[in-house]
């Protein structure tokens, strides 16, 4: 089976070596090839070879459509995704192969500031969140090699009940920083009267497992929501979603600013 999401092709099939496998290839996986020889086994699903110059990865097959979606308690999601977290990231041992949190903040604010229909709200999520950022860098934690995209749909259980990682970006950043992409996907989902409740609760159950402040946490989350909110920008995305995706940034801020 093939499906295609533009930037990747994904075939699914049988090994006679490695049993269900797939194979994946992109235009640009450079980073994920490498991260995925980095990552601790079991948090990340295996990948069996590469080929760089094909942008081709042969990875073991995880159970299609049983991801973290498929748990209906939040608590329980966040537990299992907070779990993951801890097992999967390592130290990198070299900076120099991936790109920083802090990089991926300049380049894309600085792609936007260079459009010219940037709302001037836009302008002002980004600043406060070079702001915030500061707050996280003056915490000198030992940097670590993060998978950067770790939502929902990219955790997925196995045929033995393990969860497991797919898909990773590689980025370095602060540990704490890889619980951001999951708290921005999971308020995402919930009702408009639940968001800062569980806003609230993520942000208790991530501070005690990186053992930071709920404000640090939220600040993370809030930095995340502001990138995804330069790519729909450059991505030309619906205005309407964009709107959106303000007034989710505004539930962040007010949330932090209720935060020690």
């Amino acid at each position: 089976m093939l499906l295609d999401n533009f930037s990747n092709a994904v075939l699914f099939g049988t090994s006679r070596f490695f049993g269900d496998v797939v194979l994946k290839i992109g235009i640009d996986i450079t980073s994920e090839i490498k991260a995925m020889s980095r990552f601790n086994e079991p948090a990340i699903c295996r990948c069996y070879d590469t080929d760089e110059s094909l942008g081709a990865l042969l990875l073991e097959r995880v159970m299609q459509g049983n991801d973290l979606t498929t748990i209906s308690s939040e608590e329980d999601r966040i537990t299992i995704a907070a779990n993951l977290m801890l097992r999967l990231s390592v130290f990198p041992g070299t900076t120099l192969e991936f790109p920083t949190y802090y990089q991926w903040l300049q380049n894309d604010f600085n792609r936007v500031r260079r459009k010219r229909n940037v709302s001037e709200k836009m302008v002002h999520f980004m600043e406060i969140a070079e702001k915030l950022f500061q707050e996280i860098q003056v915490l000198r934690r030992f940097p670590k090699l993060l998978h950067g995209d770790l939502h929902h749909e990219n955790i997925l259980q196995d045929s033995r009940g393990h969860w497991k990682a797919i898909d990773p970006k590689g980025v370095i950043g602060t540990p704490c920083m890889e619980s951001a992409r999951f708290i921005v996907n999971q308020v995402w989902k919930v009702p408009d009267n639940e968001k800062s409740r569980s806003l609230a609760a993520m942000t208790k159950k991530f501070s005690d497992a990186f053992n930071e402040s709920p404000r640090i946490i939220a600040i993370g989350a809030f930095i995340d929501l502001v990138l995804i909110l330069c790519c729909m920008y450059e991505n030309n995305d619906d205005p309407q979603d964009i709107l959106q995706c303000f007034d989710e940034c505004q539930i962040y801020i007010d949330f932090i600013a209720t935060c020690s």
